[in-house]
């Protein structure tokens, strides 16, 4: 068996309807069916009679891309999709092999998938993020024992090394590695390092430092509770942070917020804990942050409470700190080293 990305559009704007539907797609809609197509020669003058490309490289990638899609992912296959919208990866089993019908306008070339979970992105090391983060529509993860591992990350049975070393000396063609998109790999880097370094307390000072940023007074509930030397989180009776506007911090808005380091995505019990102590604390807005993102369930409740409570996962958390760095204290950025650097974008 094999372990196959595949992505759902640029943009992820094919994601719902694969996620719905049960499948994964490529575009490349110009082309027939893939399987009267039986050599890679015949996929590529095909392809060249739609579709221009810039280089023979770029040419011979995207055949490629195409010929396996139709040809080498198997029924049984692990399928990865990448979430665009949460920081999430979708797992499945391939339950059949390409095939060439109409779902949708625009979308033929076909695999059926079952599936089976959403993991949060912490859940997985930083070699597997990077392969995750590859520019290619369709790609074959394989270093690492990659396949051996996601499974057993699927199944609830995988205890992550505490060595993301790992070696990446040679690579082949198309190696999901090599084409990793580098603000991939630079998000993925920063990810991971506040996940290892920001746990607990640190991780509540880093989202404080956040609040300080947008101009908000902020108070621990520990330091208020007089618990300020406990080394465990868990005796702040449903929020952590208190964050308010003015000198004395009396001013709306007044914030209850609810913080969680761990790597698992949060049931609706905990939004509705925070709903809950928000009236305790005379306060109309609740914010509720977990590194390891919500399930499903919470993100469908929490919509009948977006003007009372905001959810923050990493996304979030890294977005807010990119956006605010500069203002975050001397202190604080010695804690969280980062480095803005300027690339030139290329364009198509």
């Amino acid at each position: 068996m094999n372990l196959w990305m595949v992505r759902a559009g640029k943009h992820g704007e094919k994601e719902e309807i694969c996620i719905d539907k049960g499948l994964v797609i490529i575009s490349w809609n110009e082309l027939p069916n893939l399987k009267t197509l039986k050599t890679k020669e015949s996929l590529k003058e095909e392809y060249q009679k739609h579709y221009s490309e810039k280089s023979i490289y770029s040419l011979g990638s995207k055949v490629g891309q195409i010929w396996r899609f139709a040809n080498d992912i198997k029924k049984g296959d692990l399928i990865v999709l990448p979430s665009k919208f949460t920081p999430a990866i979708h797992l499945g089993i391939a339950v059949g092999e390409y095939e060439f019908k109409e779902i949708e306008r625009e979308f033929s070339h076909i695999i059926k998938v079952k599936w089976e979970k959403t993991i949060s992105r912490t859940e997985f090391e930083e070699d597997l993020l990077y392969s995750f983060g590859s520019l290619l529509t369709v790609s074959n993860i394989s270093r690492n024992n990659a396949y051996e591992r996601v499974t057993k990350i699927l199944k609830g049975a995988y205890k992550k090394s505490t060595n993301d070393k790992n070696d990446w000396q040679e690579y082949e063609k198309d190696d999901p590695i090599k084409n990793i998109n580098t603000d991939d790999l630079i998000y993925t880097r920063i990810e991971k390092f506040i996940q290892n370094n920001f746990k607990d307390y640190d991780f509540e000072d880093l989202i404080r430092e956040i609040l300080k940023a947008h101009g908000l007074n902020t108070s621990s509930i520990r330091e208020i509770g007089n618990i300020k030397n406990s080394k465990k989180k868990g005796s702040d009776g449903g929020v952590d942070i208190l964050a308010s506007k003015g000198l004395l911090g009396f001013e709306e808005p007044k914030i209850c917020v609810q913080v969680k380091s761990g790597s698992s995505q949060q049931p609706p019990a905990i939004l509705r804990e925070l709903y809950g102590v928000m009236t305790s604390f005379n306060s109309t807005s609740g914010l509720l942050v977990s590194w390891g993102g919500f399930s499903p369930a919470l993100i469908k409740e929490s919509r009948e409470k977006y003007f009372s409570i905001r959810l923050w996962n990493s996304d979030n958390i890294l977005k807010e700190i990119f956006d605010n760095y500069d203002k975050f204290s001397q202190e604080f950025k010695a804690r969280l080293p980062l480095k803005r650097i300027w690339i030139l974008e290329e364009v198509n």
